[in-house]
């Protein structure tokens, strides 16, 4: 089966980071993190009998991805002094097919469209109790990282994945692999506009046009369509996009502080050695970015009393000026992927993230499969990952993987036949299912 596996260990990253100055190909070299192997097939009933083997038709890259690819991390930072971050199998934004299901799944059936919904956690692993967090649905906030029990095998970076029934979200017939592949980033962003929902003219602001950006600005429009909706965008193919998706204004990061001073009617202020500061602006902005000057920028830009919802990864440690959180009583919120929340509005009622962004996509609210720009065979996973590192050159916002694109004979045991005493889905694939390994 071929697979990629991400090993975040010290003795693949300090060697990427000292030669990469001088030989960028080592990010894809026996050196570095992301390593891509031809691994025997795992027979399902070493696993569990309520797991399943998906065999993966998209796979998206996510700028998270590319962050640990090319080993753009700090080893002192909270989330990599879990055990569980040392290892995994990368591609979370995928949608597949199930192939074999254990004797106990319940929820599946084999010909079934499922896409990658959550890590493991606490139900997949059977811990009794469960935390407090995965009995609420949040399972993004599992408390227990040491799980027991079988592993997953392979993400939306291989041609299968083998993990538990609880992990994947079914899709239903009227979504087409293209949305399906994407419900993932736009449940992130769902997830992250209902932190703080706009309401009815105020004036927000999304940081950053890629992928998330875009999304969040598609959320924003469909659940608050009269919010008046800012975006800030880098390049020139990002502002088309912002346009096209109904952006009220669209700001650059030249002149930033002034632009948005004429956009929201805020008040500028420059201090000593062209420290700048604004009274008034956004009611609520959404920074897709997290980088530090994008959150110093944010703090700055947010109205007294406002909010910053804070969805961008950065893998470093940061010094940041946090006086506007006191001096301007701002709220800065975290985000993390997606779980549970109160929906509709205003009710008790709890739904998944998941469910809600499946709706919205498929009442044609959302359109995410508009941010499709490249397509590529797992095969060409170099070239894949090169174009969506360099979205100036190419122009790239979302960067997926095909499976119809890689050729039978690149790895000739895809969908070998298991044993015989489990289910196994062979009708659509007859000309793979019985080839040797």
């Amino acid at each position: 089966m071929w697979t990629s596996i991400m090993e975040l260990s010290i003795k693949r990253i300090l060697p990427t980071r000292i030669l990469s100055p001088f030989w960028r190909g080592v990010y894809f070299s026996s050196l570095a993190p992301l390593q891509v192997k031809n691994l025997p097939r795992q027979p399902l009933a070493n696993s569990g009998s309520k797991w399943v083997r998906v065999h993966n038709h998209l796979a998206g890259i996510c700028g998270s991805d590319l962050h640990l690819v090319f080993a753009d991390g700090d080893l002192s930072i909270a989330p990599a002094a879990l055990p569980g971050h040392k290892q995994s199998y990368p591609g979370h934004e995928v949608v597949g097919e199930v192939i074999e299901i254990g004797d106990e799944v319940q929820h599946l059936r084999v010909g079934d469209r499922v896409v990658l919904q959550n890590a493991p956690n606490c139900i997949t692993a059977d811990v009794q109790p469960p935390c407090s967090f995965c009995a609420t649905g949040n399972y993004n906030l599992c408390e227990n990282n040491n799980l027991p029990g079988p592993q997953q095998i392979g993400g939306g970076w291989s041609e299968e994945m083998l993990l538990h029934e609880q992990q994947l979200f079914h899709i239903s017939d009227e979504m087409e692999d293209e949305q399906a592949v994407l419900l993932e980033p736009t449940a992130v962003a769902v997830h992250a506009v209902l932190r703080r929902p706009p309401r009815a003219g105020e004036k927000v602001l999304i940081v950053g046009a890629g992928t998330i950006g875009l999304l969040t600005l598609q959320v924003v429009r469909a659940l608050a369509p009269q919010a008046e909706v800012s975006v800030l965008a880098r390049h020139d193919f990002q502002v088309e996009q912002a346009t096209r998706m109904d952006a009220t204004h669209i700001l650059y990061s030249r002149d930033s502080y002034e632009n948005i001073a004429r956009a929201t009617g805020a008040r500028l202020y420059t201090g000593i050695l062209g420290n700048k500061m604004l009274l008034g602006g956004y009611d609520v902005i959404y920074d897709s970015i997290g980088s530090p000057k994008t959150v110093h920028n944010s703090l700055r830009w947010v109205r007294a009393g406002g909010t910053v919802i804070l969805i961008g990864v950065h893998l470093h440690q940061s010094k940041l000026d946090l006086s506007p959180i006191w001096y301007q009583e701002i709220q800065l919120i975290g985000t993390m992927s997606h779980g549970t929340e109160n929906w509709p509005f205003g009710t008790t009622q709890q739904r998944s993230t998941f469910a809600i962004a499946s709706d919205l996509i498929t009442n044609g609210l959302m359109h995410p499969e508009k941010l499709i720009t490249h397509r590529f065979a797992l095969s060409n996973f170099r070239e894949a990952l090169q174009t969506a590192a360099d979205k100036k050159g190419s122009r790239a916002i979302k960067v997926i993987f095909d499976a119809a694109l890689l050729r039978n004979s690149v790895v000739p045991n895809v969908l070998n036949r298991p044993p015989s005493s489990s289910h196994f889905y062979n009708e659509r694939y007859p000309g793979i299912a019985t080839s040797a390994n």
